[in-house]
């Protein structure tokens, strides 16, 4: 996969989840919390399938793949440059863009 593919894709996700978070909160005084349990699972989906193309290697059996931590559990998905990090074999590897992040993941290919 290009790089600049995976950004965009990974930069979608994004935009995409800012913009379901505004309109489940727009909504929830309406129909409480309907819309997050409405969710199409799409975006995991994408998410799968991206794991899946770039061979994501994980990180530990406790946190799993490497895009969902950058995506989910790292804070704000790189923004946060004191935490956007792996470590490998004792080096910080910082992750703070998709760039760095497709990166790392090609980096972890050649490295088989």
């Amino acid at each position: 996969m290009k790089k600049e593919n995976f950004v965009s894709i990974i930069n979608a996700i994004l935009d995409q989840e800012k913009r379901e978070r505004a309109l489940e909160d727009a909504m929830r005084p309406f129909l409480g919390d309907f819309m997050s349990e409405a969710s199409t699972g799409f975006i995991d989906h994408v998410v799968k399938i991206l794991e899946n193309e770039m061979n994501d290697p994980g990180i530990g059996d406790e946190v799993g793949p490497v895009i969902s931590w950058w995506l989910y559990d790292a804070p704000k998905a790189g923004e946060n440059k004191e935490s956007a990090w792996v470590d490998v074999d004792g080096e910080k590897i910082s992750l703070y863009d998709a760039g760095e992040l497709f990166e790392y993941l090609m980096s972890c290919q050649k490295n088989k």
